[in-house]
């Protein structure tokens, strides 16, 4: 018998907490005071009218409700077909509004749809929770199953044990089933560590029979647990393949994903570069971003630079990947010297680069190659300074690889300027070893950071630094001779550093500019 919200009138379920439309708590309501269709006949049939040609009102009502309910489950039929066996794109072209579904199982469709996500319809997992949520309040014990077993969602503690209770109040039955739905949720029941009755040998069986029914998400299932030896069972990479291969055959991307993977990366399987861009074709034919990235890095490392662009542009344009955009910058910006017969382009690297972190500031990969061009210069102008943040931060987001790249070059930048810093300033390195000053001197920093942060931006800067550093060493090296090296040191603390110091300090660099290389000219036409 159909029931109605008392607030607005629209249709409910019998078991519901509140109304799909409005939102009306029926709590109260479901009991003897539920207003259900024969409610609404008696109280108005007084006020209507009855058609003097046959015409009921009421009658019509209860036929057209009849004839949705009916086309309803019938929609439902085909769609559960089409989605068992991966027909995603005749599914999404049936599924009409699949967030106002008006059955409960069109709804569980649409949250299954909208959890997985395929082409237009992208992954959306809140709505798909809001969904089986509001289906679980009514007391729709497939989302129950789901939400308890699926392993996407945290559920509130305080539910866990509501949850339970209306499941395996209901399992025996449950179990019984030949709905392929119901089979593979009740296998994910029995899995999870959120139940009550955990029983792998039950799960497995049910995986089993939901897989002979063609359903691809236990055929996924069942290769992830050959593979990883999950539910008690022992790993076996041939059973994994067979399953994942099944699924694949369907269209399922993720397990072509998986299925490249194992082909390409050798860690199971001898390595088949055919059989791997096999399945990495089948995800990237339905855009899958991992599978895109991992098809354009082959056809790189097989110098087709053509189709490698084209699948890295396809996944930044249809997926905004920030992963394909850094790997492409990589390559424009020609840092790797396998592919030097590449046609570099280090503008167009360097945008990428910022694409990059524009989609995903995390980027580890982007980062790391920022810090690179930063400390090389490569694309833009070199800085140290740029490229220790970009490489710090890669080393505190990015992952193995991208820290072990950013540290080596982290600490090959710090060995540089060492070197370049106990080299560089050499009459003020000089000066304050005379003072038995360390390397690492208040007077010294400040020296090299008034070097390196301001004078090297100065538009004379780099061509100033570039002539100290050819007359520097032979002023230096004339004085250490001479018998009274220590008095000439001092001489040129008190007339030039110190009071280059104190500009410095000051922040008037200008001063500190014209009096130090006044200090310069002065040396090399007195000692050299």
């Amino acid at each position: 018998m159909l029931k109605f919200c008392p607030n607005c009138g629209a249709k409910t379920l019998k078991n519901g907490k509140f109304c799909h439309e409005c939102g009306y708590s029926l709590q109260e309501f479901n009991n003897e005071s539920t207003i259900t269709e024969k409610d609404i006949i008696d109280d108005t049939k007084e006020d209507i009218i009855i058609d003097n040609d046959g015409g009921d009102f009421f009658g019509d009502f209860a036929q057209v409700q009849q004839e949705e309910d009916i086309k309803n489950d019938k929609l439902a039929e085909k769609l559960e077909r089409l989605f068992v066996n991966y027909k995603m794109s005749e599914f999404i072209d049936r599924i009409n509004n699949i967030e106002n579904a008006d059955s409960p199982r069109l709804a569980y469709l649409a949250a299954m749809i909208l959890e997985y996500g395929y082409d237009q319809i992208k992954e959306d997992g809140e709505s798909a929770f809001n969904i089986l949520a509001q289906l679980s309040d009514e007391g729709y014990v497939l989302a129950d199953l789901h939400l308890i077993g699926s392993g996407f969602y945290n559920i509130n503690e305080e539910y866990i044990p509501i949850l339970n209770k209306n499941i395996l109040s209901q399992i025996d039955k449950l179990e019984k089933s030949e709905d392929p739905f119901i089979i593979y949720e009740v296998a994910n029941y029995y899995c999870s560590e959120n139940s009550e009755k955990i029983n792998y040998n039950k799960a497995m069986k049910l995986y089993q029979k939901a897989a002979n029914k063609g359903y691809w998400k236990a055929l996924a299932s069942l290769g992830y647990i050959y593979l990883s030896g999950e539910c008690h069972q022992s790993a076996n990479v041939n059973k994994a393949i067979q399953y994942y291969e099944k699924a694949a055959v369907k269209g399922e991307r993720n397990s072509a994903l998986i299925l490249g993977r194992l082909y390409y990366f050798e860690k199971f399987l001898p390595k088949n570069i055919n059989k791997a861009k096999q399945w990495y074709l089948v995800a990237a034919e339905q855009n899958e971003e991992e599978a895109l990235n991992e098809l354009a890095n082959i056809f790189l490392s097989e110098h087709n630079y053509y189709k490698a662009v084209e699948y890295y542009e396809r996944n930044i344009r249809v997926n905004n990947s920030s992963l394909a955009a850094s790997s492409l910058a990589s390559v424009y910006l020609g840092l790797n010297e396998e592919y030097a017969d590449f046609d570099k382009d280090e503008k167009k690297g360097i945008s990428l680069l910022k694409k990059a972190l524009e989609l995903d500031q995390n980027n580890g990969d982007a980062l790391c190659i920022f810090g690179i061009c930063y400390a090389i210069g490569v694309g833009v102008e070199e800085n140290p300074s740029f490229a220790r943040d970009y490489l710090n931060k890669a080393i505190s987001v990015g992952n193995g690889e991208v820290k072990t790249v950013a540290k080596d070059v982290l600490k090959n930048l710090n060995e540089s300027q060492k070197e370049n810093e106990s080299e560089g300033c050499f009459i003020t390195t000089a000066v304050c070893d005379s003072f038995n000053k360390p390397d690492d001197c208040y007077e010294l920093t400040m020296f090299r950071h008034f070097r390196d942060n301001w004078l090297k931006n100065q538009p004379d800067g780099k061509e100033l630094i570039k002539e100290y550093y050819n007359i520097a060493p032979k002023i230096v090296s004339t004085i250490n001779k001479l018998p009274n090296a220590s008095d000439i040191y001092m001489n040129i603390w008190l007339m030039y550093l110190k009071p280059c110091l104190k500009y410095i300090e000051a922040n008037d660099n200008i001063s500190c500019k014209n009096l130090y290389f006044k200090m310069v000219q002065d040396l090399k036409e007195k000692i050299v």
